[in-house]
């Protein structure tokens, strides 16, 4: 990976190493992806954990759905997401994967003439 602009050197081998020199310049604040006022902009580090903590709180103080846990651990178990076509079609398209089930038995021999 070649360095990034303004700080020279070699290219670095480990990228994840985020604490390197090479990531000096992309990390700054003025680097970063800024939306605006909207919500997507992450909150500020105080505010975030605070509405971690509510957050957390609400969902530890709700008694679960049983039904809804039950088909969480059965989505969990044969490792397929759990939502409506919209959402599976999303999945696929981003993922680039197959996510539904393929129809079972074998597959239908072509007829030859």
């Amino acid at each position: 990976m070649p360095p990034p602009p303004r700080t020279g050197g070699p290219p670095v081998t480990n990228i994840r190493n985020t604490s390197s020199p090479h990531w000096r310049a992309w990390l700054k604040p003025e680097n970063r992806w800024n939306y605006g006022d909207s919500a997507l902009n992450p909150p500020l580090a105080k505010n975030a954990i605070e509405c971690t903590v509510t957050v957390i709180a609400n969902f530890l103080s709700e008694e679960p759905d049983a039904d809804k846990v039950e088909r969480l651990r059965g989505a969990k178990t044969i490792g397929r997401p759990l939502g409506d076509h919209r959402f599976l079609d999303m999945l696929e398209r981003k993922t680039r994967r197959v996510l539904r089930p393929a129809k079972r038995g074998p597959k239908p021999q072509a007829e030859e003439d």
